[in-house]
């Protein structure tokens, strides 16, 4: 064979390594996303099992009796007599985040969510663009007291996992209840949740969990709203470990969904020297509710 030849034959070599190469990594990384998707699918289904075979539950405004004014002024307005209790509820969030209070960068986010509050447990499934062409996805979860967190490139392959600290399954339990004016019947205290008054306007929510127990400060105006929350006991992740941190958030743009007023805004940040320093802006942009009545208990897997 000549030189001439034999540098042809590499060249087809290399050609064909070229298309393969990038073909394998395609088909490993279609793979991993299945994987990955299939994780999260086993998840929401597992929290959807535990609201199977409740019985028929409604919200009454003879429940209020005992509450402090601002939290049975809430519950008026967010609710009507006759309302069944959410068994499960998927959100489509939008907005956009950044990694942490030092952080300049603010990246766009979708996400979907799937809440169970008679688990009680949360899966929260996002896409982040970090630039075009390149994103992570990012999983927290809660369900039978155990928190995760999972961050991944494309969907597929993992860069960061934490899963079973005490004081992650806090934190997420932490979110859980804050979230709640996502899904109102969730602070009910027939949800488990127990109320302590401030004033007229603030309250505490407190909820235990598989020996875990939260509490989340309530802020609500004239109308009944819910506008805001504070904590000053969430763990968070600061300089690679955990810390306890004052956490903050806001809720507005209420809306009429299914017999219920719930916030279609929300942000939330970390209280550093006095400072809140947002890390979160989102809106919800569907709510899909499952009750708990006779015939059905959740929301579509």
């Amino acid at each position: 064979m000549s030189t001439k030849e034999g540098g042809k034959n590499r060249g087809k070599r290399w050609m064909l390594a070229g298309l393969i190469v990038p073909a394998l990594f395609a088909l490993a990384l279609l793979f991993l996303q299945h994987a990955e998707s299939k994780r999260v699918a086993e998840q929401k289904y597992s929290l959807l099992r535990a609201a199977a075979d409740l019985p028929y539950q409604v919200y009454e405004s003879s429940m209020l009796a005992d509450l402090p004014a601002p939290v049975a002024r809430y519950f008026r307005y967010a609710l009507t007599d006759g309302q069944p209790l959410i068994g499960a509820v998927d959100l489509s969030q939008s907005g956009i985040l950044r990694t942490s209070v030092s952080s300049p960068d603010w990246t766009a986010f979708t996400a979907k969510q799937r809440v169970v509050p008679v688990a009680p447990g949360f899966v929260w499934n996002a896409r982040v663009a970090v630039r075009p062409g390149f994103y992570v996805s990012v999983l927290d979860s809660y369900n039978m007291g155990v928190g995760v967190g999972r961050v991944s490139l494309y969907g597929a392959i993992s860069v960061v996992q934490a899963e079973n600290i005490a004081e992650l399954n806090s934190g997420a339990l932490h979110r859980y209840l804050a979230e709640a004016p996502w899904y109102p019947t969730a602070l009910l205290p027939q949800a488990g949740v127990q109320w302590t008054a401030v004033d007229d306007n603030t309250a505490i929510a407190s909820l235990t969990d598989n020996g875990n127990t939260v509490s989340v400060e309530f802020r609500f105006n004239e109308t009944g709203q819910i506008t805001g929350m504070y904590t000053d006991g969430r763990f968070g992740q600061f300089d690679g470990g955990y810390r306890k941190t004052p956490w903050q958030g806001e809720f507005r743009n209420y809306e009429l969904v299914d017999g219920m007023q719930v916030p279609r805004y929300g942000e939330v940040g970390w209280v550093v020297d006095g400072q809140l320093e947002l890390v979160w802006k989102g809106e919800v942009e569907n709510f899909r509710y499952g009750f708990l009545t006779s015939e059905d208990t959740g929301s579509s897997q």
